[in-house]
């Protein structure tokens, strides 16, 4: 029975020992706060010792006892006879033994064992196979216990007793449990030397909790994540400064991959790579300070390309190579699609010396958040043609704006009944006074229509350009193209429309691409992108120039457009990728290595 006002539910597991030739009662100092205990069965320190220590808790819930079958055998010691006669019996097993003095000293106990049986003879593959069943075992107490509303569920281990390899085994159970979300608490270890006159209980929590720490090492060194050091050390106010300091470092380097924060992570990295060295050459400090300082070299050799020295274009090469190597694809495509433009341009492979085309790149940039050369790379025509958007089929308030702003009447059919009457009424308005109008600029010039929705268009619109400073130069004819750039709250304003209203399908639904539409979409969006590149190179001013032949230099583009497109398409959730992950991976790494071995010519 689980008592109510209960938080924590508690577990004992312990490898049943044999019993002795001889019975002897041997007294054991406790582990924390002096308690003595005595016992015959070397088991029974080690349960009264938790009951003991976890008597303001409630003491043991269950008591998991793994038995051989030796310690289930009937034991016929003429020795022990007379103490098994105490207990009504003229012979006992060790099990039976064992439960009978706990019950005696612990009544309360008596109907919270569990025995397990175990064949010490089955070889390592039944070992492998009892502890998955004994994690069934364990795992039935788990959900037991959090029906019953406990979730903080515990798990103490007595490595005392049992047979060869008993404490591989334990420490199999401990990390299975561990698994399924139940916490680790006291390991305990009850002996007693030959000629000492009595023997001691040792809690060994903080030599397996090494573990732990070693675990969250390789956890940061594989994946970049803290959450077991956060979970090892908590409160981290007893530890020297350097180190804490250290684990923040780590934090933040943490934070700045795992959401791939392109701008702060090589400050991150360099950040990190000092408070290493900081804390390396410092010496004393708890002992766990200690452990983690002969361990930290791991971490340096690890993470030793991206913390050391070197051209900000090689630190970025080499930070794009370990999120690969860590699986990190996400975060190597989007710092590739970032950082790539830059090395381009500054290895010469595609660069410019128009300063007018560097100003109008920074001035986009600046709007997309992205630098010049991103910019100039991903998107920069010199024809500054302005390339029309497909048509948004599937989204009737999309389509309305659509067809504001590009005339195209011809759509209005698209949309539902209802939402067709306002722009038929809007267009005919418009139109009736387009002859007159035309170049009159609505900013200087007074326009007279009965329309409700035009006349709100005009006020709207001289809203807006007197909020941008502009005084002339928005002419009547422009009016809808005008509309359609708007936001579409805006626009809905003006048509006197809901959000319900526009929330709703066109009459044509969206195309769902398939793969292989997605892959002709592709070849044919690069395809217009190499036309704008080949004239740029090629025209008389040469916005565009190379180092390299242009096919040579064209091969980069492909590159740096390929792994662009593949971040994209992973971004927006569209049917699938166009390569496998670890296709992606190689064809990146290639892409970084010709990028690393790629010698800017030094022009003498």
């Amino acid at each position: 029975m689980i008592l109510l006002d209960k938080k924590t539910y508690n577990i004992m597991i312990a490898f049943v020992s044999s019993l002795p030739r001889i019975p002897e009662t041997v007294e054991y100092s406790g582990a924390d706060d002096g308690t003595a205990f005595c016992g015959i069965q070397t088991n029974e320190a080690g349960i009264y010792q938790l009951q003991h220590s976890l008597r303001e808790a409630g003491g043991l819930d269950r008591i998991i006892l793994v038995t051989s079958k030796a310690v289930r055998e009937t034991h016929l010691g003429e020795a022990w006879k007379s103490l098994f006669e105490e207990y009504g019996c003229p012979a006992m097993s060790a099990i039976g033994f064992l439960k009978e003095r706990v019950k005696e000293k612990h009544p309360e106990l008596a109907e919270r064992f569990e025995e397990s049986a175990f064949d010490e003879d089955a070889g390592t593959e039944g070992a492998m196979r009892y502890i998955a069943a004994l994690g069934d075992v364990i795992q039935r107490e788990q959900e037991a216990a959090e029906a019953a509303g406990l979730h903080d569920i515990v798990l103490h281990a007595d490595m005392t007793g049992g047979f060869r390899h008993t404490s591989m085994m334990m420490l199999a159970i401990m990390q299975l449990s561990k698994y399924m979300g139940i916490r680790i608490g006291h390991v305990l270890y009850a002996g007693k030397d030959r000629n000492a006159p009595k023997g001691n209980i040792v809690f060994a929590d903080d030599i397996h909790r090494m573990f732990d720490m070693i675990a969250g090492m390789d956890e940061f060194q594989k994946y970049g994540s803290v959450q077991a050091l956060d979970e090892y050390f908590g409160d981290t106010r007893a530890y020297s400064e350097p180190f804490r300091s250290l684990l923040g470092a780590m934090r933040s380097f943490s934070d700045a991959i795992r959401i791939c924060r392109t701008s702060i992570i090589e400050k991150e990295l360099e950040s990190l790579g000092e408070h290493i060295r900081v804390f390396r050459n410092q010496s004393g400090g708890p002992i766990q300070e200690e452990l983690f300082r002969r361990i930290i070299r791991v971490l340096e050799r690890e993470y030793g390309t991206v913390l050391g020295s070197g051209t900000s274009e090689e630190r970025r090469l080499n930070i794009i190579a370990w999120c690969l190597r860590k699986k990190f694809l996400q975060q190597a495509m989007t710092l590739c699609t970032e950082w790539i433009p830059q090395i381009i341009v500054d290895k010469r492979i595609c660069y410019t010396e128009d300063i007018f085309a560097m100003r109008s790149c920074r001035k986009k940039a600046k709007s997309s958040l992205r630098s010049w050369q991103q910019e100039f790379i991903i998107s920069h025509d010199s024809t500054n043609s302005q390339k029309e958007e497909k048509i948004p089929y599937g989204d009737a308030g999309d389509m309305f704006r659509y067809i504001l702003k590009y005339n195209r009447n011809d759509l209005i059919a698209e949309l539902p009944e209802d939402l067709q009457k306002p722009l038929h009424s809007f267009f005919h308005a418009y139109n009736s006074k387009l002859g007159v109008y035309a170049n009159k600029d609505i900013l200087l010039d007074s326009i007279n229509t009965n329309n409700a929705s035009l006349r709100r268009a005009i006020d709207q619109l001289k809203k807006s350009a007197k909020q941008q400073k502009q005084v002339k130069g928005l002419f009547y004819r422009l009016i809808p193209e005008r509309l359609g750039f708007l936001s579409e709250a805006l626009v809905m304003k003006i048509f006197s429309l809901s959000a319900a209203d526009i929330a709703r399908p066109t009459k044509t639904s969206a195309p769902q691409p398939t793969v292989e539409d997605l892959r002709a979409q592709r070849e044919e969006k690069w395809a217009n992108r190499e036309a704008d590149y080949r004239r740029m190179f090629s025209d008389s001013n040469r916005i565009m120039r190379s180092d390299l032949p242009p096919d040579e230099a064209l091969a980069y583009l492909r590159g740096y457009f390929d792994i662009r497109e593949e971040r994209n398409q992973s971004n927006h959730a569209v049917v699938t990728a166009d390569q496998e992950s670890s296709k992606l991976e190689k064809t990146i790494t290639a892409y970084i290595e010709k990028l690393r071995a790629y010698q800017r010519a030094v022009t003498p």
